[in-house]
């Protein structure tokens, strides 16, 4: 009569930001959507970036609840959604876990990445101030796995256009996608 079986707690909805070239997207992942090929979407898309430089793991995502906001000098509005599909996204700058679960599960899936090494990226019309965690000592690899995604910690996100929507917005902790970053200065 009684079940001596723990039932499996249910999975909250991750909160996920991405940031593109040209908006930034704000909702939430749902559990159905954590997984590709029986990975969580980190884990996939950190071997889909070291394997194919791609954003296999990221893309055809689908947030909800969430938040559509222009970051450079685009008439369109904030637009409020409740499920918005990211496309194939190949101008795709950042991936940003917006909170413990998700940052968790992020940090895992790149654990490798230890090294911390203060930098200045520029990627898309972004300037981006804070500390890489790469996976070597050698900083001159900063980028190593050509276009790989890299771990950012406490970084600091500023639109460079004229007029542009988005400064000042700070990341805990973010994947910077390499293929978009035209250089970078080491601190």
């Amino acid at each position: 009569m009684f079940s001596s079986k723990k039932q499996p707690m249910p999975m909250t909805p991750w909160a996920i930001q991405v940031l593109t070239t040209e908006y930034l997207i704000d909702g939430f992942v749902q559990p159905s959507e954590y997984s590709v090929f029986g990975k969580d979407i980190f884990l996939e898309a950190n071997k889909d970036f070291e394997d194919e430089g791609g954003t296999r793991g990221i893309r055809y995502r689908t947030w909800t609840e969430g938040k559509l906001q222009p970051t450079g000098n685009l008439t369109s509005p904030v637009q409020h959604f409740t499920k918005l599909t990211l496309g194939a996204c190949v101008n795709l700058v950042a991936i940003i876990p917006n909170d413990d679960v998700s940052r968790q599960a992020a940090k895992k899936a790149f654990e490798k990445h230890q090294h911390p090494v203060s930098a200045t990226v520029y990627a898309g019309p972004y300037r981006i101030r804070g500390t890489a965690l790469t996976h070597t000592t050698d900083q001159i690899r900063l980028y190593g796995h050509d276009g790989g995604l890299l771990p950012f910690q406490d970084a600091e996100i500023e639109n460079q256009l004229p007029g542009a929507r988005l400064t000042g917005l700070k990341a805990s902790w973010l994947l910077l996608n390499g293929g978009m970053v035209h250089f970078f200065v080491l601190a």
